[in-house]
């Protein structure tokens, strides 16, 4: 079974960094914007040197003809991650460099070779789950992709109610009914696939049909609680709005 990938959220990320009109189109720059702000961003706000090592990375020679990460041709970006041996993978070349055995290895020479024989067997399998790692996220982001493009509105509802569950703990009350019955009342022709067609997103973004759901599922206790969940809800609907309309581009 499949460990559940490290990178869950690359969709969206990728959705935000093709946004910005300084990368959007060059699929080499917005895959160095993954490294740097996304894989490796944890890295990169404790090492400026690192952050300028990246910024001048050669990077996979077929990225130059991919206009976006959701084009990316797996095979391809599995050969490129993989290379021919550990150390000319992608973040193996990234992670035996200099700059990065300098930032995170502070207490030994920055060279691979010069590292006590107990340290190396652990980079060495950081490198490699590293690189399983990017891999699996973009594996990911063509399934949330294909997901995405067929989610019916009844779903999409759950989703974000659960979410705003799991991200807040906040309490649910006890249905008397099935939770999909009760949606259904609130919310027209739910089992339509959510296109983000304007009579969609006029429903879903109605003030008083979200009222309704948030108390309906939630133990509210004060006035401010609808207005927090409102909150959240909104925002999650945007992400996932945005999703669906990328996918169907």
């Amino acid at each position: 079974m499949n460990e559940q990938p490290r990178f869950v959220d690359l969709i969206d990320f990728c959705i935000e960094a093709e946004r910005d009109p300084d990368i959007s189109g060059k699929g080499e720059e917005v895959f160095r914007r993954l490294l740097i702000a996304y894989f490796f961003g944890e890295e990169t706000e404790e090492s400026k040197g690192f952050t300028l090592f990246l910024e001048k990375l050669d990077l996979p020679g077929f990225l130059r003809g991919c206009s976006s990460m959701f084009d990316v041709d797996l095979d391809e970006l599995k050969k490129s991650i993989d290379g021919e041996t550990t150390n000319d993978s992608l973040c193996g070349k990234i992670m035996l460099s200099t700059q990065y055995l300098k930032a995170f290895y502070p207490h030994h020479p920055p060279s691979f070779s010069q590292l006590p024989a107990d340290v190396k067997p652990e980079l060495l399998t950081n490198i490699k789950k590293m690189n399983a790692d990017i891999y699996q996220a973009f594996e990911k982001l063509k399934k949330d992709e294909a997901v995405d493009r067929c989610r019916k509105i009844i779903t999409l509802i759950a989703m974000i109610l659960k979410r705003i569950h799991v991200k807040t703990e906040f309490p649910l009350n006890k249905l008397t009914r099935k939770a999909e019955d009760i949606i259904r009342e609130i919310y027209e022709d739910c089992d339509d696939v959510f296109r983000a067609t304007p009579k969609q997103l006029a429903e879903l973004r109605d003030d008083t049909r979200l009222k309704t759901l948030i108390k309906t599922f939630f133990s509210i206790r004060k006035f401010q609680d609808i207005s927090e969940i409102a909150a959240l809800f909104k925002e999650e609907f945007e992400r996932l709005k945005n999703r669906t309309v990328r996918a169907l581009q």
